[in-house]
């Protein structure tokens, strides 16, 4: 999970990443820009590689914006 789930925040945005056998194989983001939930359903399509989930957890959405 990633982000700020808070719902008194006026505009939360938060995900999550599911990891199998050490790749994405699905995400998912609430309250996102067009352009972040094109990088989401990119992620989730090529399905890569995750070293640490310690890191994944801090990237959060860059992650996906980086692929």
């Amino acid at each position: 999970m990633f982000g700020d789930n808070d719902p008194e925040s006026p505009k939360p945005k938060f995900g999550s990443y599911w990891i199998k056998e050490g790749k994405v194989v699905g995400a998912f983001l609430e309250g996102g820009s067009p352009e972040e939930n094109n990088a989401i359903a990119k992620l989730a399509r090529a399905q890569p590689s995750v070293e640490s989930l310690e890191v994944l957890s801090k990237e959060g959405l860059s992650f996906a914006t980086n692929i």
